[in-house]
């Protein structure tokens, strides 16, 4: 028989792997609920009737011991998982398998934790393959981010550059029209300026298509992140 400390250690490892779908009820399994015990019921097994929150398994009940080890057995995917006492060098203490998983005073308590652990290492798990992939992809988003402010960043150094010439040119038309410079000279730098506005507008939309790559990039770059 489990003391009372044992029974609250195993309720509490049950509360919390049943709140992360790591255990289920089991047919055979048996329950405690406000002091009474009871069997899970086939309604219970097929959703048609619903177990309380507060209830938790007989720890003391040999089927519902099986029941808690075959549950151990597919999340660790050992199938020939088995519990052991006393570990080596542990004093009283029981484990699951050769592992070690699930150190604990008590055979129910190592089982849980067993699961428990197996269950971590399977999130663990989970994060790394997900971060692996997240990881080439968030460079390759940044990558063109960086590629495409670069090249925005070159066009606009020439476009200060054009607008420079331009306004240079634009003055030395306005001095040769108080001049009184030929009519044919005065046309031939009219038609250079605007062929430099022409250059400078094309440039214009150039350094705003890249300036909405950049905001794309940027936002791909903080979906990744999320």
């Amino acid at each position: 028989m489990l003391t009372h400390d044992q029974i609250d250690r195993c309720n509490a490892l049950w509360h919390r792997l049943y709140a992360r779908g790591a255990v289920r009820w089991m047919r055979g399994m048996q329950y405690v609920y406000r002091g009474h015990l009871y069997q899970v019921s086939p309604e219970a097994l097929c959703g048609e009737a619903t177990l309380s929150a507060d209830a938790v398994p007989d720890f003391n009940d040999p089927a519902t011991r099986g029941c808690l080890l075959a549950m151990a057995r597919e999340a660790t995917g050992d199938a020939r998982l088995h519990v052991e006492w006393p570990v080596a060098l542990q004093g009283n203490c029981y484990a699951c398998g050769d592992s070690g998983y699930g150190e604990e005073d008590c055979e129910p308590a190592a089982v849980l934790q067993s699961i428990e652990e197996a269950t971590d290492e399977k999130a663990a798990e989970g994060y790394r393959e997900a971060a692996l992939k997240y990881m080439p992809r968030r460079a390759a988003t940044r990558d063109r981010a960086l590629r495409a402010e670069a090249e925005a960043n070159a066009l606009r150094s020439t476009l200060y550059s054009v607008a420079a010439k331009l306004a240079r040119l634009t003055f030395l038309s306005n001095v040769s029209d108080l001049e009184g410079s030929s009519e044919s000279r005065l046309l031939g730098r009219r038609s250079l300026r605007d062929a430099i506005e022409r250059d400078g507008e094309a440039m214009h939309h150039e350094v705003s298509r890249l300036k909405a790559a950049i905001k794309a990039a940027g936002l791909a770059l903080s979906n990744d992140r999320d």
